[in-house]
């Protein structure tokens, strides 16, 4: 699936402002991860950019709505992870 409009909650809006990850980093993730799997009735995708940055959104799709997934968390993990 390719992903175009997203969704971000509250709480992925603050981590992607703490974490400085912009719109255009989750959908390079999205739409071209290294790495896709399920967590917990959600999907979990990652991608390490150049220079080894290891970026994980965590999401569910939403087909069927103005947008293709809702965004609940960024994560970077050369951040610590938190």
């Amino acid at each position: 699936m390719k992903y175009e409009r997203l969704n971000y909650t509250r709480h992925a809006r603050q981590r992607m402002s703490r974490r400085n990850i912009s719109e255009a980093d989750v959908l390079r993730v999205m739409n071209a991860p290294d790495l896709i799997y399920p967590s917990y009735g959600k999907q979990v995708a990652e991608d390490v950019f150049e220079g080894g940055r290891l970026l994980r959104i965590v999401f569910v799709d939403t087909p069927g709505a103005e947008t293709d997934a809702r965004i609940i968390s960024t994560i970077d993990l050369e951040e610590g992870g938190s």
